[in-house]
């Protein structure tokens, strides 16, 4: 429904909630909700996080995963064109 509905119409690959519910916490991505197409990118973009949360080190990525998957997101959010794949919802909806 809803989240598959939002994606298709902004034609972004990853629909993830903000942590504007939490005092503080607007503008960052949490962890708890992650609708993702199946698209190339995404699938790409699990693998490297796997590999990076695996290993501590994703070359392709040239990341350093530190701890778990929403700190990893909320980091490669600052990346050049990352977040042309994302679409950041409102945590206080879904």
């Amino acid at each position: 429904g809803e989240m598959a509905a939002a994606l298709e119409m902004a034609g972004k690959d990853l629909l993830v909630a903000d942590e504007d519910w939490l005092v503080g916490g607007q503008g960052r991505v949490n962890g708890g909700l992650l609708f993702a197409r199946n698209t190339p990118w995404t699938r790409k973009l699990f693998k490297d996080l796997f590999d990076c949360h695996y290993t501590g080190f994703n070359k392709d990525l040239n990341f350093y995963c530190t701890s778990n998957e929403q700190i990893a997101l909320n980091d490669l959010m600052s990346r050049p064109s990352f977040p042309d794949h994302i679409l950041v919802t409102s945590g206080k909806k879904f």
